[in-house]
């Protein structure tokens, strides 16, 4: 193996242990489909509504790490859930950092009655990732 190559696979880290070795992260494609018909609530479907006219795609019910997500935003890494009670946001928002991936939280009645600013917060996250084809 090349020393170039050796280089790729491995990092050096400020914590133990200091030499890691890198995870190639595979591409997250999912197929573009109308989903509407699964969003359960309300403001679900107004959010899912809103979303596809602003140009996005996003996903409802997304599964990813042994949780289920309310709307999630594949390509930009962005999950939209709606806040409840018994639920550690700040332990969630941290598990999912790690991964990667940004978390917007909601609640149904603010969102449905100031929908743009929910809107605008949502175009500041989305921000474009890499291109996955190179």
């Amino acid at each position: 193996m090349k020393c170039k190559q050796l280089f790729r696979l491995v990092y050096l880290s400020k914590r133990f242990p200091y030499i890691r070795l890198r995870q190639k992260r595979k591409a997250s494609l999912i197929l573009v489909q109308e989903n509407e018909n699964s969003c359960r609530t309300k403001g679900e479907r107004i959010l899912y509504e809103k979303l596809r006219e602003s140009g996005y795609y996003p996903t409802p019910h997304y599964k990813m790490f042994g949780r289920t997500v309310n709307m999630a935003l594949v390509p930009f890494r962005l999950a939209l859930m709606e806040r409840t009670s018994g639920v550690d946001e700040k332990k969630l928002v941290r598990s999912f950092k790690k991964k990667g991936w940004s978390v917007l939280f909601y609640e149904e009645d603010t969102m449905l009655s100031d929908t743009h600013n929910y809107l605008r917060e949502i175009r500041q996250q989305a921000r474009p990732t890499k291109n996955v084809s190179v």
